[in-house]
């Protein structure tokens, strides 16, 4: 797989790298590590063996990040075993914040974005690993039949309130710039 990656995708010029590093986004680590175990390998030893082909290649490392998120009892999953992912990253959350109480589901976009800010402040002044701060004009899952509870796909925002957003993002990584 890693070989398909390098062939077919790592070499072209359109392809996303950070400081010359093909960038790949492990969206769910927890897999990567039950699916390692198969082969008697762990995170670290795979991560490792991919970074081995691209180099040999011609590649620099593979800068590898890991998606964080939030488990089942709402706990924040964002540390990785030393020596295997080079940074943190989301596809979105959808924690949301109320009355400075975390739920598992927001039910409006201040929710959300709060959630969203919460999870940032979480991971900048803990993790190891530099953040990849995400972003989001919302969540609305009705096209694909919908969230559980359905109240979750109420959290978008407007223009305005994703500009905002982005804003504030962008104001984060100007706080930490050694760790976004």
């Amino acid at each position: 797989m890693v070989t398909y990656w390098i062939d077919k995708y790592f070499k072209s010029s359109k392809y996303f790298t950070i400081n010359r590093r093909p960038v790949v986004v492990v969206f769910s680590p927890l897999r990567l590590e039950m699916d390692g175990h198969k082969f008697n390998m762990d995170v670290p030893s795979l991560l490792k063996r991919a970074r081995l082909l691209g180099n040999k290649k011609g590649l620099k490392d593979i800068y590898f990040v890991a998606s964080t998120g939030y488990d089942e009892n709402n706990n924040l999953i964002y540390k990785y075993p030393p020596n295997s992912y080079d940074a943190v990253s989301a596809y979105n959350y959808h924690i949301g914040i109320s009355n400075g109480i975390p739920k598992k589901n927001s039910y409006s976009y201040q929710e959300l974005i709060a959630g969203y800010k919460y999870t940032w402040n979480k991971i900048l002044s803990d993790s190891d690993l530099p953040y990849i701060i995400p972003v989001s004009s919302g969540w609305d899952r009705r096209p694909w039949g919908g969230s559980i509870p359905p109240e979750h796909d109420m959290s978008y925002g407007n223009p305005k309130e994703f500009g905002n957003m982005l804003s504030e993002a962008k104001e984060e990584i100007k706080l930490h710039q050694d760790k976004a």
